[in-house]
């Protein structure tokens, strides 16, 4: 087998990763966020609590539509039915005290912390890093519509929601849970962003901000593969996996970040037949791979 392994915090020989300066972020093996601009830096990204590499971004371009995404106590935000916000008052995932306090005193349903996006683009996703505090049992996230109740816990964790309904001016931000619901969360890292699903943060202030696509240049040649078209199969930092068919030409391929379904990738694999050997696929209860 011909195989790539981006879990070891260093490009693999015969790797390479292009992107344009722009912002971006990443969890590192500490498990704390970093902000960066830096043009075609590997992203390695870690579980924030294990600290388990879970591989290389390779993203498609992304914009946070959201100003100030880490700022919650004054403009553009607004609250309704007393809910309040205390700043910088905790650590946030980036290791700094600029995390905020979200409160919900009164109990009232549909207290609310929110604010307008300019977007069309159907589906967007909203994404927020949330934090336990205390008594609140659960949090919705708002994209002109509610998401499903989330519950906090006491490590930081990123929640998302993803909805078709974003016309120009639609609301985004954070309610209390269907019943209610009195107590407080810590929140950081807002994101809004057209798509199925939530990529990696990007830090904005005044204005939305762009992180450039990814192109990840994968050089097979030494590894033992032919020109011509070939199956790599991807897997993901989450375990998802994907089938890809390519062309080897020059004994490289190039995938872009938007070629693939997640964003972190911890192996790339093309499956080596040795000469005079043929695959068979034999189903015997589960699939399995025999070399004759």
């Amino acid at each position: 087998m011909a195989m790539f392994d981006f879990t070891t915090g260093a490009l693999p020989a015969g790797a390479t990763l292009a992107r344009a300066a722009g912002p971006w972020s990443r969890t590192t093996r500490a498990g704390v966020m970093e902000a960066g601009n830096a043009a075609d830096m590997p992203r390695f990204d870690y579980d924030p609590v294990t600290g388990a590499a879970l591989g290389l971004f390779v993203e498609p371009a992304a914009t946070n539509l959201l100003i100030r995404s880490r700022e919650f106590g004054g403009s553009p935000w607004d609250a309704s039915n007393a809910v309040s916000v205390d700043t910088d008052v905790v650590a946030s995932p980036f290791g700094t005290v600029d995390a905020e306090r979200l409160n919900f005193p009164g109990g009232q349903a549909l207290a609310r912390l929110q604010t307008t996006v300019d977007a069309t683009s159907k589906p967007a996703t909203v994404s927020l890093y949330t934090r336990a505090a205390s008594g609140l049992a659960a949090f919705r996230l708002i994209l002109n519509g509610y998401s499903p109740a989330i519950a906090p816990v006491a490590t930081w964790a990123r929640s998302s929601f993803t909805s078709d309904l974003l016309p120009a001016g639609g609301n985004i931000g954070i309610v209390n849970g269907p019943a209610g619901g009195v107590g407080s969360i810590y929140i950081s890292a807002m994101q809004v962003e057209a798509g199925p699903r939530a990529t990696s943060y990007i830090p904005t202030t005044t204005a939305p901000a762009t992180r450039p696509a990814e192109t990840l240049t994968l050089d097979w040649s030494s590894q033992g593969i032919a020109d011509g078209r070939q199956t790599i199969a991807f897997t993901f930092g989450d375990g998802t996996t994907q089938a890809m068919t390519v062309t080897v030409l020059g004994g490289k391929t190039v995938i872009p970040g938007a070629s693939l379904i997640r964003s972190a990738l911890k192996y790339a694999d093309i499956l080596v037949t040795p000469p005079g050997r043929t695959v068979t696929l034999r189903d015997t209860g589960t699939r399995q791979v025999q070399l004759r």
